[in-house]
């Protein structure tokens, strides 16, 4: 049974993996990555290359924690292997997408989320929140 806090990650997993070209991988669970014996950090779903993905293979990760000092330390930790993190707020109803270089997209209710480094990919943030169990 999927609790209704990680419902809204779930159906992002689900479209992640439907909509996500075959070069990508869309992970199939929470995971927690050791990069090296001093630093760790989880996320909720993790997008990665399959190959040839020169220093990291991660493109997106999804994370999903309220706002304040704890989500800062985690973008700050996940932008020095992947470009993207997004943020499943889901007191706010939003997803944020948060670039390296400090520029934030908060995407809402009646939102389309997409990024350009997923081609292809058009999340429609209202199904992630929507109370019926249908992803996509």
């Amino acid at each position: 049974m999927v609790l209704w806090e990680q419902q809204p990650v779930e159906r992002l997993r689900d479209t992640l993996r439907a909509q996500v070209s075959p070069s990508l991988n869309v992970s199939e669970k929470r995971t927690q990555y050791w990069f090296d014996e001093d630093s760790a950090a989880y996320c909720e779903i993790d997008v990665q290359a399959r190959q040839g993905s020169g220093d990291s293979p991660f493109v997106v990760v999804v994370i999903a924690e309220t706002v304040g000092p704890k989500i800062e330390f985690m973008v700050r930790a996940w932008h020095r292997y992947a470009p993207e993190v997004w943020n499943v707020g889901v007191e706010q109803s939003t997803v944020t997408r948060m670039l390296r270089d400090g520029t934030r997209d908060v995407q809402g209710l009646g939102s389309i989320l997409v990024s350009p480094l997923l081609p292809g990919v058009a999340v429609a943030v209202e199904r992630l929140f929507s109370t019926t169990d249908s992803p996509g």
